[in-house]
């Protein structure tokens, strides 16, 4: 199963006191759906990619530095 990014959830200018709409638009839209890319690239076809999120994450975590990688 891939993982999509999900709607905001409120205007990418909603920030503006904290950050400009153009930077949230670029963060959400450019940095993190690439996060969920490589994400999504790294459990296809492996067992973990029926897993939940916070199953991936649990098992991932029972493992060394170097098979983490």
């Amino acid at each position: 199963m891939a993982y999509s990014l999900p709607d905001l959830g409120y205007d990418y200018d909603a920030l503006q006191s904290r950050i400009d709409g153009r930077t949230m638009e670029i963060r959400y839209i450019k940095h993190r759906a690439f996060s969920l890319k490589k994400f999504n690239a790294v459990i296809q076809d492996t067992t973990l990619e029926d897993n939940i999120p916070k199953a991936i994450f649990a098992e991932n975590s029972k493992h060394n530095e170097e098979v983490r990688k």
